[in-house]
């Protein structure tokens, strides 16, 4: 899949079929129009892309890291994507203004692909109708893909961000049609864990979607290879005097990772809280502190190998 900022590189591919939107989540809703672009691509002998924009237009919580979102793009078989920056600049495009200029002129798009609840232009004003009304002029065909709906209710980003935020991590795997994980870059901290030798891998994401704050039993993702872990979404520092003064620190993700003593600093990882343990706490010193994480690594691996011997009973 190839990846561009500009809008204008689609011309160069044949007969452009776009689907539109966020796509934050990349949830079963935004995989059913992805797919059919794809597979309208296909038989038309066309280019499947995305058109997608970075940061959310209305400044939500991101789901997903766009290298993840584009990531999972790929793997749906899109063969080109357009990420927009949403700056203010764009962000004063009227509906016609988005209609000719990007679609027409810059992409020479041939077919478009949007939810029926999709909205665009300033202030997000116009709707499906407006879009008909303004591409079908142009010989720019408009498919409109109905919501997928859960238990009644449409499936969207909104309802799966409050079932991450909530620690609903199953049921927004189901609205996601995957596991839900948290990705980013292992960063360099200040080593504390190490020097207690339980060394931990931090993470730096553009997720800012995450579950409740706690300790949970993890599977983690490097490559192509997953391990078990232990992993800590919170406020640091873990042990201090001052509980005001934990407020004010920056969210932090870290992961003990079982049995692993591999140079990672700089990769990409994927930790999927599996199980929460328990609710984050304060400290009285560092002795306590280590007490409870080597309580916590007990329980987590007790759990999994529980875990792992159920699956093996119900398969035998």
């Amino acid at each position: 899949m190839q990846v561009f900022y500009d809008p204008e590189k689609v011309r160069l591919f044949s007969r452009p079929i776009v689907a539109i939107g966020m796509f934050d989540g990349v949830h079963i809703g935004h995989q059913q129009i992805i797919k059919q672009v794809v597979k309208k691509a296909k038989e038309d002998k066309a280019t499947s892309v995305v058109l997608t924009f970075w940061p959310h237009p209305r400044k939500k919580q991101n789901i997903l890291s766009l290298k993840k979102r584009l990531e999972l793009f790929r793997q749906l078989g899109i063969e080109v994507t357009v990420v927009i920056r949403f700056d203010e600049r764009f962000k004063k495009l009227t509906a016609k203004e988005f209609v000719e200029k990007i679609l027409y002129k810059k992409m020479a798009t041939s077919q478009v692909y949007v939810g029926e609840n999709f909205r665009f232009g300033y202030k997000m004003h116009a709707n499906i109708q407006t879009l008909k009304n303004l591409a079908n002029p142009l010989g720019i065909q408009v498919k409109i893909v109905k919501l997928h709906k859960y238990k009644g209710k449409p499936v969207s980003s909104s309802l799966i961000r409050k079932l991450i935020i909530t620690g609903k991590i199953k049921t927004a795997n189901r609205l996601l049609g995957r596991t839900f994980t948290i990705s980013g870059t292992v960063v360099h901290a200040k080593g504390l864990a190490r020097k207690w030798k339980i060394p931990t891998a931090n993470i730096s994401t553009q997720q800012e979607c995450l579950p409740p704050y706690g300790v949970y039993a993890s599977r983690v993702f490097i490559k192509d290879k997953h391990y078990l872990g232990a992993c800590y979404i919170g406020r640091q520092p873990n042990f201090i005097q001052n509980t005001s003064f934990e407020k004010e620190k920056k969210i932090t993700i870290e992961v003990h990772i079982f049995d692993f003593s591999k140079q990672i600093y700089g990769k990409q990882i994927e930790v999927e809280c599996v199980k929460k343990i328990r609710n984050p706490k304060s400290f009285r010193n560092e002795e306590s502190l280590i007490r409870q994480i080597k309580e916590d690594i007990k329980k987590i691996k007790k759990y999994f190998s529980h875990l792992s011997a159920t699956r093996y009973s119900l398969i035998g």
